[in-house]
């Protein structure tokens, strides 16, 4: 009786954190869209100044700013470096998190950008969503993880309980 109770608590309890999933990648993939916005817009004043001065290479404005005896500049330089670098990796996971669903959730959970992770970790609500691919989200794992632990079970009773 209590392995039937166990049973239907590890099944509810995934469920419900399958069944968060969905909105937990939602609100991850937002996050970094809106990141990748703000990385866009203030890099495009330096890219228009490259444009304008070096034929469209930011890479050779850092370099200017950096060639500066001014320290000023050469802050700015390292600002500049900083703001593309950012970009791009903004960029790189944006297109991962386009290519599928697979990849969505992959990146999401798996390998996100770790202040992007921790942002939408503080603000994320935990009120359930009910759409299709919730339910479908939480019932496979619960499914999962509850088999999973059933195939556990058994075998350390064999093993131990002969």
């Amino acid at each position: 009786m209590l392995r039937s109770y166990l049973r239907m608590i590890v099944f509810s309890a995934i469920l419900l954190m399958g069944i968060q999933l969905p909105s937990y990648v939602d609100r991850y993939v937002q996050t970094v869209e809106a990141h990748y916005q703000e990385a866009k817009q203030a890099i495009s004043e330096f890219q228009d100044e490259a444009n304008r001065y070096f034929d469209g290479s930011l890479t050779a404005l850092i370099r200017y700013y950096d060639n500066s005896n001014d320290p000023v500049f050469i802050a700015g330089g390292e600002s500049i470096s900083g703001l593309k670098d950012r970009y791009q990796t903004l960029m790189l996971h944006r297109k991962d998190l386009d290519r599928s669903t697979y990849w969505r959730y992959r990146m999401a959970l798996l390998q996100p950008l770790s202040d992007i992770r921790k942002e939408v970790q503080s603000s994320y609500n935990y009120a359930v969503t009910l759409n299709t691919e919730s339910i479908v989200v939480g019932l496979l794992l619960a499914l999962f993880f509850s088999l999973l632990l059933e195939i556990l079970l058994i075998f350390f009773t064999r093993v131990f309980f002969k």
